[in-house]
């Protein structure tokens, strides 16, 4: 060997996949909205200006829920779908919709010549609402002047009858005199309903108010009762506590489960549609389970019974009982729930609403509702969740991203944002070379059938077939999360796609984090892919052993080759025991640094296309151990690029099974057998030698006496040669050496793998 260092081992790690001046260094960017708008993200709850900063959407409270009628819609009974606004209209069609597009300067003015029977209209807000109040303002001014008596009626959507789009309409308000006011606001009011409950205090379960504080309705009607000269309305306000972030589960790519596939008829908007079961069998535990895909800071909720006019039947909510989880998952990677609230009907009047009432407010992804009364389990039409303030946490997720036509080194991600206190961005990545396809295949009825179903079908009955882009077998997981801007890229690299995840959080409601850009450091390669594999595949537990680690270049258009490789190693390398072989053919390198836990090699050539074999002396004490490799070049010092394994295990080494069946502590001595701590430098120190196996935690060593007193904690540190060493100069707490005799020596480990406990003897002696 030319050269040999033995220095600086840890530093290596931080070399890795760090950027050389010498590197031609290059960016891909994301910044646009034209960028953004390819993710998949909910829609509902980011907003992206035409600069391309994304902006997580704010809850507020009280909203009009009037203004985005429009985006809801809902089937009709006599087929087709209807879209809410204003969608019934006596006369003046050419300005009613002015009435909610929340500019009070515009307004609609019914038509002086109609009859008074057609001074009307009629506002859809294409989904029940929760409504408080609805407010009516009127313009005052030459030419438009208020309507002077009128009356505002409400619906629900409840058909009646159940086949015909008929509904029944109650009275609101209305004016009882000729009003001259540009503005009239009615409370909304269920006092012609059962009572609805709102719990405000969860620790106290009969702190229990009633509430008549909201009316559902979807359908609300203006009906002017006297014509008047240059009669307008400007705006129609209906009011409702906030958003219901229910209704956008499934684009938000949530979901809704339960064993009779009915519970998303809670998320339609329409109270004609319901989830209930009815006298479940014995043993069956009606109950379902909500995704809201992201997590809200939720203040209020509500269950919605079904809505009837029959006045013989009135459904009511029946007994349940409501869990909720912020995301957090299990290790089975089930939601982690925790109980909110027991609701027990037979302790007060089953209510057709019941409202929860959150304050604080809680940070909530999951809902888990389970019935639990008899009979009946109260048959609710909708579930209505409204949250305050900024989104809790959501992700946005990049498609398939092709970085170059041949493998880059990716070395470091980076964003710019706002981050205001209490808020975070994480980001995650996957990297691959391959992409593959995948075909979902159709009846012509449009339903989904198999591959082998569908080439079964005659032809006039096959319908299409949708073909989509796919990790190939070469994609790495989700990598761990970034913590940092410019963190090192910590997915499997070179690579030519990549896909990225972005996780948005807010701690509190008031606050969230803006993104502005997303940007990935990448060079050349020196080579398109390096396979790794080493032999043998088991080891002998705290014995020296030879390895040979075997490289083979996958060569690609535009590789300049490697001549450097550094090797991760359990324990410091034997340097009389290294051998480098180049197309079987033994060389000499030109340079070799071994360190306590790495080496690095120079070769004399660069390789891009035979084979590279390493063999090394090394002790594994660590099950399994993975062997990492990585290459470079001369030209680019700085500049790592990691082999991959030939496949899963390839690099990996286990112990035999009998030896991974033995305790944790391992190969343990203590010498010299007889202590004799006198200062004449013979047997001054006791020396305590071990391995720790399978798991990655450093033991204690104590010193104690016959009668169970604490002589010394010993001190000691892992050695190169990977066995840990604790010397025991024969002094006790205090400094002073200890009397002749006999000792005991404690080694300790505690680990989530288990713990383990060793005693051994100290014969001390002078």
């Amino acid at each position: 060997m030319n050269k040999l260092w033995l220095s600086f081992g840890a530093a290596v790690q931080l070399a890795l996949w760090s950027v050389g001046l010498a590197a031609a260094q290059e960016v891909f960017e994301l910044n646009s909205k034209a960028q953004w708008d390819t993710w998949t993200f909910p829609r509902d709850i980011v907003a992206i200006d035409d600069d391309g900063t994304i902006r997580p959407v704010k809850f507020d409270q009280p909203v009009n829920a009037a203004l985005n009628a429009t985006r809801f819609t809902h089937k009709l009974k006599e087929g087709g779908e209807a879209q809410g606004g204003v969608w019934k209209i006596g006369s003046g069609q050419a300005t009613a919709d002015l009435v909610i597009d929340g500019d009070p300067s515009t307004y609609w003015q019914p038509d002086q010549n109609a009859p008074l029977e057609d001074w009307w209209l009629e506002i859809n807000l294409g989904r029940v609402v929760p409504v408080t109040s609805i407010r009516l303002t009127f313009p005052d001014e030459e030419g438009a002047r208020p309507l002077q008596e009128f009356r505002v009626f409400a619906a629900d959507g409840d058909r009646e009858p159940k086949n015909q789009d008929v509904f029944q309409f109650h009275l609101v308000g209305g004016t009882t005199k000729r009003n001259a006011a540009t503005t009239v606001e009615y409370k909304a009011s269920s006092r012609f309903r059962k009572a609805n409950f709102k719990w405000i205090d969860f620790s106290v379960q009969d702190k229990v108010t009633f509430e008549t504080d909201f009316d559902p309705m979807q359908f609300i009607r203006i009906r002017v009762d006297a014509k008047s000269p240059n009669a307008a309305l400007a705006e129609v306000e209906i009011f409702s506590y906030g958003e219901n972030v229910a209704l956008g589960t499934i684009e938000r790519g949530g979901s809704i489960v339960d064993k009779n596939n009915r519970a998303s008829e809670m998320s339609d908007g329409d109270v004609n549609t319901n989830w209930a079961v009815f006298n479940p069998q014995e043993g069956e535990i009606p109950e379902w389970v909500w995704d809201l895909g992201a997590v809200f800071w939720v203040n209020r909720f509500i269950l919605l019974a079904e809505q009837t006019a029959d006045t013989w039947f009135k459904p009511s909510i029946e007994d349940h009982r409501i869990l909720t989880s912020d995301g957090t998952l299990k290790p089975t990677g089930e939601p982690n729930f925790n109980i909110l609230f027991d609701f027990q009907g037979r302790n007060w009047p089953r209510p057709e609403e019941l409202t929860y009432l959150l304050a604080p407010p809680m940070p909530i992804r999951f809902f888990n509702a389970v019935y639990t009364g008899r009979g009946i389990t109260g048959a609710v039409s909708e579930f209505i969740v409204m949250p305050i303030g900024y989104p809790a946490r959501f992700e946005m997720v990049s498609d398939f991203i092709r970085i170059s036509d041949r493998p880059q080194v990716l070395q470091r991600l980076r964003w710019d944002a706002d981050l205001p206190p209490n808020t975070r961005i994480e980001a995650q990545t996957r990297s691959g070379n391959r992409l593959a396809e995948e075909y979902t295949y159709y009846k012509k009825s449009g339903s989904l059938t198999t591959k082998k179903a569908w080439e079964k079908l005659p032809k006039a009955a096959r319908g299409k077939v949708d073909t989509t882009l796919a990790p190939g077998d070469d994609w790495s997981a989700w990598s761990n999360v970034y913590q940092f801007s410019g963190q090192e890229f910590l997915s499997p690299s070179p690579r030519r796609f990549v896909q990225f995840r972005v996780i948005f959080n807010a701690d509190t409601p008031d606050a969230a984090p803006t993104l502005r850009s997303l940007a990935l450091d990448y060079t050349s390669a020196f080579i398109s892919e390096v396979l790794g594999d080493i032999h043998p595949k088991e080891a002998t537990p705290g014995a020296p052993q030879m390895f040979t680690y075997l490289l083979t270049p996958v060569e690609g258009e535009g590789d300049v080759g490697f001549n450097r490789i550094l090797l991760e190693t359990p324990s410091q390398a034997d340097a009389t025991s290294l051998a480098v072989r180049v197309g079987g053919q033994q060389i000499e390198p030109t340079a070799v640094e071994i360190m306590a836990d790495s080496l690095i090699i120079e070769l004399p050539n660069s390789v891009s296309q035979q084979p590279v074999e390493v063999d090394f002396e090394v002790t594994v004490v660590q099950n399994p151990y993975l062997f990492v490799a990585s290459v470079g070049n001369t030209d680019q010092p700085d500049l790592w690029q990691a082999g991959e394994p030939v496949d899963r295990f390839s690099t990996s080494v286990f112990f035999p099974a009998e030896a991974q069946k033995r305790g944790l502590i391992g190969n343990l001595s203590l010498y010299p057998p007889v202590f004799t701590p006198n200062g004449d430098g013979v047997g001054d120190e006791l020396e305590v030698r071990f391995t720790v196996l399978k798991v990655d935690v450093p033991a204690q060593v104590k010193v104690y006496s016959l009668s169970g007193e604490l002589v010394d904690q010993v001190t000691g540190e892992r050695q190169p040669d990977g066995f840990w060493g604790f010397n025991w100069s024969g002094l006790d707490q205090s400094g002073k050496r200890v009397l002749p005799g006999i000792y005991l020596c404690h080694i300790s480990l505690d680990s989530q793998a288990g713990a383990e406990d060793m005693i051994r003897i100290i014969n001390v002696a002078y």
